[in-house]
C-alpha cells in the first residue's frame, strides 16, 4: 500500500505508518461496534470539549498510544485552521459523515497566520502552548468525506483540518500511535481572539442542556 507524500505535504513523518494502519484497522473494527452500543447520555456528560469543537472521551492512554471516542455536534462551524499531531492517527467513523481537508501549508515571512506549538505531558494532556514566531499561509484543499463504517488515516506531522457537521452529529473512534516527536503544531489566525480551551485543564464538559440536545440528535441517527 502506498501513501504518496505529496498528499500530506513535506511535514509528514512516515516511519512506522503502515504498521500503525494495519494494527489500528484491526482494533478499531473489533471494538467499534461494541463501543457504539454503549454510548449514552453519560458518555456525552463525561466528555470534554476540544478547542476544535468536538467532544472527547479518552478510553485508553499509555506509552503505546491512545484510543479516544470523538463526538462531533452539528454546529456548522467552518473554521478549518490546519493542525498536526505528533503521532500517526487512524479513525473509524461509527455514525454520520466525517469531513476532512488536507491543506497545503507554507512558511512565509509575514502574514495573518501564526504557527503555534503545543506541549503535552506523559498522560497525553496538553499542558502548554507557545508561538514559533513563524508565519504561514495555507490552501485548504478539497474536502474528503468518510461515511459510517469507513476508516481514514493521517501520518504524524501532516496538517489536516476537520469540518464540524452542519445537520447531524458524527461519531468517530480514533486510535493514535506512540508520540514520535515533541513539537506538533497548529495554525492560529492572529486576527481572532485566543481560545480559552487550549489546555486540557481548561476544557469544560458540556452543560446539561447541551448534553440533552446532543443525546437527542445522536438517538435520531443511531436508531
Amino acid at each position: 500500500m502506498v501513501y504518496p507524500e505529496q498528499l500530506h505535504g513535506d511535514w509528514a513523518v512516515f516511519i512506522g505508518y503502515e504498521d500503525h494502519i494495519k494494527a489500528s484497522s484491526e482494533e478499531l473494527r473489533q471494538v467499534g461496534a461494541t463501543i457504539l452500543d454503549t454510548i449514552s447520555i453519560d458518555t456525552i456528560r463525561t466528555a470534554s470539549y476540544h478547542p476544535n469543537g468536538f467532544l472527547v472521551n479518552k478510553l485508553r492512554a499509555d506509552e503505546t498510544g491512545q484510543l479516544r471516542l470523538h463526538i462531533w455536534p452539528p454546529t456548522g462551524d467552518y473554521n478549518i485552521l490546519p493542525h498536526t499531531h505528533p503521532w500517526h492517527m487512524a479513525s473509524l467513523v461509527l455514525a454520520g459523515t466525517y469531513i476532512e481537508f488536507l491543506p497545503s501549508v507554507e512558511l512565509e515571512s509575514s502574514g495573518d497566520y501564526e504557527l503555534m506549538v503545543p506541549n503535552y505531558n506523559q498522560h497525553h494532556q496538553q499542558v502548554g502552548i507557545r508561538s514559533t514566531q513563524r508565519m504561514v499561509s495555507f490552501l485548504p484543499g478539497i474536502p474528503h468525506s468518510y461515511d459510517a463504517g469507513q476508516l481514514h488515516y493521517l501520518p504524524a506531522g501532516a496538517f489536516h483540518s476537520t469540518l464540524m457537521p452542519e445537520k447531524e452529529p458524527v461519531i468517530t473512534l480514533m486510535r493514535a500511535g506512540s508520540q514520535l516527536f515533541d513539537n506538533p503544531s497548529f495554525v492560529r489566525d492572529m486576527r481572532a481572539p485566543r481560545t480559552t480551551q487550549s489546555l486540557d485543564v481548561d476544557r469544560p464538559n458540556p452543560s446539561d442542556e447541551e448534553a440533552e440536545t446532543l443525546w437527542s440528535q445522536l438517538q435520531a441517527i443511531l436508531s
